[in-house]
């Protein structure tokens, strides 16, 4: 049977709680220690304090993959971050820090951040650009834009592969392509082809907050934005996608099989002593309407 929204939500928790119970050096507390940061410190416009949230933010984005394989990033040093924070802690975003989506600021809020002209996405993405004759390669993607605006505001869902892949999942269970929530149709792509204009996703994935607020619920000890267990939620399901996808792959080599059904196992997505082929039903049942 398909889990609920809160029950994703505790599943991602349960990452945390597994990996030597919630310590502090976990990389799945990476994110808590740079939005933290962010908001104890998003007044000071200071150089020492540009300084020390670059950190944060080129931490917190290695923690989550941000600095592997062709990264441009791994050619530069915390440095590379000091535009984007400079434009981060601005007062004009005020509105941003653990967002809080209702019905009447959807719109605004979209505006804020992806206003084709003055947007804070655009801003940020277009930051990481001409730090040498290699231009046309640095700039932000996607992935690491919504990566930033996460790890700092919390208000923007991070789409990488496994947000993707869970939107794809709530799609199949959905309309397909044509799956809408509200008035919003909802993608597995922040910007539109060609990257100049930014879809509706946002505003479905706010929209989605506002309509299951009180699913939205989380451990009291923990302090996560509306928008941030919305990422959560659909990360967990792509997460959990990927397993079975991996597990169902012939190319897995068979080590990798073992370590992903153990990892399963622990995080309770399938029951223990069965088949790959029965592990990868029992956790479609989990994702899929079947």
């Amino acid at each position: 049977m398909i889990e609920t929204i809160s029950q994703k939500i505790e599943r991602f928790y349960s990452l945390i709680r597994n990996y030597q119970e919630g310590a502090p050096e976990t990389r799945y507390k990476s994110w808590e220690w740079c939005h933290k940061a962010f908001l104890d410190n998003k007044e000071n416009t200071e150089e020492g304090n540009i300084e020390f949230l670059s950190l944060h933010l080129a931490f917190y984005l290695a923690s989550w993959g941000m600095y592997r394989g062709s990264s441009y990033l791994l050619q530069r040093d915390y440095k590379a971050h000091k535009a984007a924070v400079r434009e981060i802690i601005k007062p004009e975003y005020s509105s941003l820090w653990d967002y809080i989506p209702t019905a009447n600021n959807i719109e605004s809020t979209n505006d804020l951040l992806f206003n084709t002209e003055n947007g804070l996405y655009w801003k940020i993405k277009n930051s990481y650009k001409g730090f040498d004759d290699e231009t046309e390669e640095d700039e932000s993607s996607d992935t690491l834009t919504t990566k930033i605006l996460m790890g700092t505001f919390g208000c923007v869902p991070a789409f990488d592969r496994f947000l993707k892949s869970g939107i794809k999942c709530y799609q199949d269970n959905h309309d397909g392509r044509n799956t809408r929530i509200g008035n919003y149709k909802l993608t597995q792509s922040i910007e539109k082809a060609g990257g100049t204009a930014a879809t509706e996703s946002f505003k479905a994935l706010a929209r989605f907050a506002v309509e299951h607020r009180t699913e939205l619920t989380v451990d009291t000890n923990f302090l996560y934005s509306p928008m941030k267990c919305v990422d959560m939620y659909f990360w967990e399901i792509g997460y959990e996608m990927d397993i079975a996808a991996l597990l169902k792959n012939e190319k897995t080599k068979d080590h990798v099989k073992q370590k992903l059904y153990k990892k399963a196992v622990k995080l309770n997505y399938c029951n223990e002593d069965i088949t790959y082929e029965e592990a990868i039903a029992q956790i479609r049942r989990l994702n899929y309407n079947e």
